[in-house]
């Protein structure tokens, strides 16, 4: 097979066509040499030259020489003598460029003998007149999967290997430390090489596995002639900013590391392909932040500096937090690449650097749309204990991102711990008292909170994106009431939206006028949707998560003519539509619906919302949208499961009974429900009938209304009747039918 698959192998195959020098440049590991030889060899002329134990301009002659088999003084002539197509091969060429004749010799080399292209392997750019670059970096996820595979003794071309994907996606795809990771592979599972910390993993070193297309016996052996070539104040810097995982933003590697030419050094370490160059800054390549912390581990300053690096992430992520004056579409994906520093310090020693993150983390997860990452930080966090300024703000996240029926005591605890000046806390438990009574449908008391919350003084203190989300919350429980004056206080949120530069804020401001205007403009709202749309697809990188693409259903061709219509020949706007529950949220897709059998529109969003109504804690009502959901026998499973939760076991079987499957998915949902039934009314045995009824029923299962009930009866399993939300159920980890957003 194509050696390691890689894609690079046609471009430098055509890069060696149309130029005459071409250096492959790329961190220590990368696959560098392999991928010249595979095109030296395939050449119709090549030549190979290892130059890794080369030093000097004499030493680079000798080894021409050598691989020419020819005297010192014959290599001009017989490069020159070479047939046209020739590739000559220069392997580690970047430690000889420290002697100023080499890259002299090297371009008379290419003037003398016009007709070969010379192909080099290097981490820096050689610096020679028309040089062309080439950057070798990781291999995808499948195709490192494939080489751990080849390189371990299995089948690279068997069944998809999660873990073996999972690995090569741990290891940045750098396929020496593939091949080493695939040698131990040999001796321990795979597995256990997942779970080790990043600053093991320069204990791969074994013994080269077979086949192994790298000089190196080990990932030290790989990065220690980097780090020899290296001056003070590059090493310094490198070592420096070991602790940071995520982006190297030069501003935050100097204040971690104190010392003001860090972004010098930061250059410096891109272009000897240690680091690379990205978006606002640089990244790590592969396994150098577990080799630079290796380095930072035996200076006698390290947990100095690991301090200071903590205090700078922290520092970064609550300016971005606190100002998004650049927007939330750009600090937001400053804040996603944040997540994998802010981890690690909510498991730190100290608590206050431990609360510090935890409250960063709960804050942008909420306002990214990630509620279970939120719980979970603030939930860690407390649990292991927090200093008493920093309880508030976490029991607010607890009380905005957690079940429902815990809302009420992480509200009272939250006041509890509140101090005076704390405003964003004091708006955050406001709010999620307010989404408390909009939740439990008492929508009088949640608009009457809504316009306290809205003229409350401390909500003109807090930043805008705060702010605008307090008058979005007032026209949501006005346009979900059905009650009129809505437009105002959106207008507000847009306002505020606006002047924040918050792209997720704005984006549910649309939806929000979408839901208003559907109630007496239909025009109007599909217009409102269509830019909705457009400023979601505006939206790149992580601020706007899939989940949050939110949209409205709209039926513009006759049902019975869409339902003839192969899904994948449906005009678009089928393939993006969305269903809403009373409390707006987003229930269901139209995947759902068509996968939900029903005959008509208004049947498929009974059952939707039926489902929802269920999830959320609201049984009774399911049980109204359940029943105008026709006579489907998915709708018939839901009525009965909603008929249990409000105590009508009675009626519930008697419909299950009633119903008439058509199939084995009928079959196996009428099952799920009658499993649910069980559970609520605690029969004998209940619990084994219930798994019984899962094992049946995969969650891959393609018709989403058994996955939606599947759902639900897991979360009765885990939660008991009163399970709140697909929250719940997601946390069990139902499979990926399940949307990513409540």
């Amino acid at each position: 097979p194509r050696l390691l698959d890689r894609d690079e192998q046609d471009l430098v195959a055509g890069a060696v066509g149309a130029g005459r020098w071409v250096t492959l440049v790329g961190a220590p590991g990368a696959g560098k040499t392999a991928l010249a030889r595979r095109v030296v060899d395939q050449a119709p002329s090549g030549l190979w030259v290892a130059l890794d134990r080369a030093e000097g301009e004499a030493a680079l002659v000798a080894a021409v020489a050598a691989a020419l088999h020819t005297a010192v003084p014959e290599v001009e002539p017989r490069l020159a003598a070479l047939p046209p197509g020739t590739v000559v091969g220069l392997d580690n060429l970047e430690q000889l460029l420290d002697d100023a004749a080499v890259r002299p010799r090297l371009a008379a080399w290419a003037v003398e003998a016009p007709q070969v292209a010379f192909l080099a392997t290097s981490r820096a750019a050689v610096g020679l007149p028309g040089e062309r670059l080439v950057a070798v970096g990781g291999l995808s996820a499948s195709a490192g999967a494939r080489l751990f595979r080849l390189r371990a003794g299995l089948d690279p071309d068997g069944p998809p290997d999660p873990v073996a994907v999972a690995l090569s996606v741990r290891l940045e795809g750098n396929p020496f430390a593939l091949e080493l990771a695939a040698a131990r592979a040999r001796r321990e599972p795979a597995s256990a090489l997942l779970e080790r910390p990043d600053e093991d993993l320069l204990d791969l070193l074994v013994r080269r596995p077979p086949g192994a297309t790298s000089q190196h016996s080990t990932l030290r052996a790989a990065f220690d002639p980097a780090w020899d070539r290296l001056d003070a104040e590059t090493r310094a810097v490198l070592v420096g900013c070991a602790p940071i995982r995520g982006p190297l933003d030069p501003a935050l590697v100097r204040a971690a590391t104190d010392r003001p030419r860090a972004g010098d050094a930061l250059e410096t370490l891109a272009g000897q392909s240690l680091l690379v160059r990205a978006e606002g800054g640089f990244r790590w390549v592969g396994p150098v932040r577990s080799y630079a912390a290796e380095r930072l581990a035996r200076t006698p300053d390290a947990a100095a500096t690991r301090d200071g690096c903590a205090a700078a992430v922290l520092d970064a992520v609550e300016h971005a937090l606190h100002t998004r004056h650049a927007g939330l579409a750009h600090a937001g994906a400053q804040l996603w690449a944040r997540a994998q520093d802010l981890e690690p310090l909510c498991r730190a020693e100290a608590p206050a650097v431990r609360a510090r993150a935890a409250v960063a983390t709960a804050t942008w997860a909420l306002h990214v749309g990630q509620p279970d990452r939120a719980y979970a930080a603030a939930r860690a966090a407390l649990d292991r204990g927090v200093p008493r300024p920093y309880e508030a703000a976490l029991f607010a996240a607890l009380a905005s991102s957690g079940p429902a029926a815990d809302r009420a005591r992480w509200i009272a605890c939250g006041r509890t711990a509140a101090q005076d000046g704390d405003d964003i806390v004091h708006v955050e438990l406001a709010r999620a008292e307010l989404a408390e009574h909009r939740d439990a449908l008492r929508f009088s008391e949640a608009v009457a909170a809504a316009r306290s919350l809205a003229q409350d003084p401390r909500v003109q203190r807090v930043p805008p994106s705060s702010r605008g989300r307090v008058w979005l919350d007032l026209a949501g429980v006005l346009v979900l009431s059905a009650q009129p004056g809505w437009e105002d206080p959106l207008r507000r949120a847009e306002d505020e939206a606006r002047e924040a530069g918050d792209g997720l804020l704005s984006a549910h401001v649309l939806r929000l006028r979408a839901l208003g205007l559907a109630q007496r403009d239909r025009d109007a709202s599909a217009a409102c949707r269509d830019e909705l749309l457009a400023v979601a697809r505006g939206l790149h990188g992580p601020a706007l998560p899939h989940g949050s693409l939110v949209r409205l259903v709209t039926v513009e061709q006759p049902w019975g003519a869409l339902q003839r219509t192969p899904f994948g020949q449906r005009p678009c706007p089928f393939d993006v539509d969305l269903v809403f529950d009373v409390s707006g949220r987003l229930v269901a897709s139209w995947l759902e619906i068509e996968w939900a059998g029903a005959a008509r529109p208004e049947d498929a969003l009974g059952f939707s919302r039926s489902i929802a109504l269920l999830a959320a804690g609201a049984p009774a009502l399911a049980v109204q949208a359940a029943a105008s959901a026709g006579h489907r026998v998915a709708a018939r499973a839901v009525l009965a499961m909603a008929r249990a939760e409000v105590g009508d076991a009675e009626a519930a079987a008697d419909g299950l009974l009633a119903a008439r499957p058509r199939d084995g998915v009928d079959a196996r949902l009428l099952e799920l429900a009658s499993a649910h039934v069980a559970l609520v009314g605690r029969e004998r045995d209940a619990v084994d009938r219930a798994r019984a009824a899962l094992a049946a029923a995969p969650p891959q299962e393609r018709p989403m209304a058994v996955s939606l009930v599947r759902a639900r009866l897991e979360a009765v399993i885990a939660v008991g009747p009163g399970a709140s939300a697909f929250h719940d159920a997601r946390t069990l980890g139902t499979g990926p039918n399940i949307s990513a957003q409540p």
